[in-house]
């Protein structure tokens, strides 16, 4: 069955977007083949949401806003880093097997990341961002034990 949130996308006091949510649920709710929820995230207290003053005058006060801002750029730094040398470990390969190579390696980036947006899926459902959190760093636990297996030093 089709499941759809009624995202509440305002945190302000005195806000109508609530109320809109709940009049447009009662309208859904009896419709029998699909199921809705109301998402409000003012229930998920986002650090952006916290800030004091809008986040558009760039003015933040909170620690946790400053962290979340500098691992968004450091997760951009490293995949861009591995990115950049899986294409040049390819780059180095002989002419006649780049072509080949490269298309799997495009190939393979695509699986792992549809494999990884349905695995997402699957742990928010199975129990929220605490779940896709775990999952996320037991891959990366398992990728670093891999990786010193394959070198030894495990």
């Amino acid at each position: 069955m089709l499941k759809t949130g009624i995202i509440v996308g305002s945190t302000r006091p005195g806000r109508k977007a609530a109320a809109v949510a709940e009049w447009v649920y009662d309208i859904l709710k009896s419709r029998k083949d699909a199921e809705f929820e109301i998402v409000d995230i003012e229930d998920y207290k986002l650090p952006l949401l916290d800030e004091p003053v809008s986040p558009r005058v760039h003015q933040y006060t909170l620690l946790s806003l400053g962290l979340m801002g500098s691992s968004v750029v450091l997760l951009d730094v490293g995949v861009t880093g591995d990115q950049t040398l899986g294409r040049r470990a390819i780059n180095l390969l002989q002419p006649e097997a780049r072509g080949r190579i490269n298309g799997l390696f495009v190939g393979l980036f695509f699986l792992g990341g549809a494999a990884g947006a349905a695995m997402a899926g699957i742990m928010w459902a199975s129990g929220g961002w605490p779940m896709i959190c775990a999952t996320g760093a037991g891959f990366g636990i398992a990728a670093l034990a891999v990786d010193c297996l394959s070198q030894g030093l495990a």
